[in-house]
Parts: C-alpha cells; structure tokens; sequence
C-alpha cells in the first residue's frame, strides 16, 4: 500500500507553467534589481517597453538606440489652438501626450538628421504659406477613433501632400514603410484608442453638428524628438509670407 500511494504522488507532481518576461540588461527596471522582486505589472507598464514601434513603423536605417523625429505641419496660432482644444477634449485624458497635429513622417530615423534638416530648410525656403482648412465633410471614424480630414479647399490637403511628396522622393531609401507609403491624407486625429464606442459616436455627433469646421494658416514646417510617446520640439522652419521675386525685371 505505502508503494502504492507513492506512486500516485509521483503522478501528481506535474510540471508547472511559468510565464517568463525579458527586458534588456540596460533597462531601468532591470537595473533596479533582480526581476524576480520585480511585478510584472510594473514591466508591461514600464513607458520604455510600452512604446516599442512595430516593424512597419521602423526606419530602414534604424538600430535600437537611435533617436526618431516626428515632422509636422506649423500653422498659426489660433487654429494650433482651436483643433488641440478638440483634442483635449475627447482623446482619452491618461493617453493624451501631444497637441493636435497633421503629421507628415512619423519615424524619421536621427542618424539622418542633418541630411533631413537641409532638405527641409530647402523646401521650406522656396514655400509660402497656404491656408489650412477642416469641415463636417471631413469627419471620418478610424478605428477607435475619429479625424478630421484637411479640406481640398484653399489648396491645403494638394500643397501638404505635394511637401510631403518631395521630401519622400529623397528619403525613400530610408523610411519606415508607414512613413514611405505614397497614399496620404493629411488630417487631424481628434481621438483615438477609446474602447468606449458611445464616447466614439458622441464625439462624431459633435463634430458634424458643426465644430468641425475651422480655418487657419500653415505657416511651415516643425520637427518633433520622439520621446516615449512625448514629443519634444525640435526645430521649426517658417515659410514666406509671399512668393520669392521674379528674376525678370520689371518694365
């Protein structure tokens, strides 16, 4: 019998399941001690590990340490202002990190920053600025989200996309593959990441009862640091106010 009822507790003793995290040695978590007193909680959490980009989001050039840089569009003051202040009202306060933006490349990767700087310093040298128009008629849901399409009125959605487009053509070769993709619209994201589908239907409500509507002035180019989900103002380029001379002299 005693034979017997070892044997059974043998069989009891299965294998238990363990599910094991990995950070890197460099990691400030992992440096705070062994990960074993560490709550997982606390790694899944941690704002290194959280804003890890997925591939498509990578530069080609990129190793794990280089920095990114965000380029967006600059506009005057008062619209900057009226479009964060949607922003801010309806993304979801504990994600909410940056203002309203119409962002043209989201990863440029910093080992090519001073390559980037002096094409953007070209163009925006030879730009003037544009008006910036958003409507109802550009209200759209993404998901679990909503935006604001820039306007085709005033030329701003043709003039961002043509800046844009030039700048891909001389850095194709080391986009990420979001960044490098030739179908763009410009927009605003007024909310995003919102689980609740209410919020999402009232936030378009809102937008088509006319709030949507605004206009403004691009007035030229900003560079952004990518910082764990903060951005970090860079640079930015102004264009003129009007065309350059004509090299033709006046009769």
């Amino acid at each position: 019998m005693k034979s017997l009822r070892a044997l059974h507790a043998l069989k009891s003793l299965r294998p238990t399941t363990m599910t094991v995290t990995t950070v890197p040695s460099t990691h400030p978590i992992a440096q705070q001690g062994p990960l074993s007193q560490t709550p997982n909680a606390q790694i899944h959490q941690s704002s290194d590990l959280q804003y890890q980009r997925r591939e498509a989001h990578i530069p080609k050039s990129s190793n794990e340490n280089e920095p990114l840089y965000v380029l967006t569009l600059f506009t005057d003051k008062k619209h900057h202002e009226y479009m964060t202040g949607l922003r801010r009202q309806w993304f979801p306060p504990h994600l909410l990190k940056v203002d309203a933006h119409v962002t043209l490349f989201h990863a440029l990767p910093g080992s090519k920053l001073a390559e980037m700087k002096q094409d953007i310093g070209t163009i925006a040298a030879e730009a003037k600025k544009f008006p910036i128009v958003v409507d109802t008629k550009g209200v759209f849901e993404m998901n679990k989200g909503v935006g604001i399409n820039v306007s085709t009125s005033g030329g701003g959605q043709y003039k961002a996309g043509r800046i844009r487009r030039e700048l891909r053509q001389k850095w194709e070769r080391f986009l990420s593959k979001q960044d490098n993709n030739k179908k763009w619209n410009a927009h605003y994201t007024i909310m995003n990441k919102q689980d609740d589908q209410e919020e999402i239907k009232k936030c378009l409500e809102y937008l088509n009862e006319g709030h949507a509507n605004h206009a403004g002035t691009v007035e030229g180019l900003s560079l952004w640091l990518y910082d764990k989900g903060r951005w970090k103002p860079n640079e930015v380029w102004k264009f003129m106010d009007r065309p350059p001379p004509s090299s033709k002299s006046a009769d």
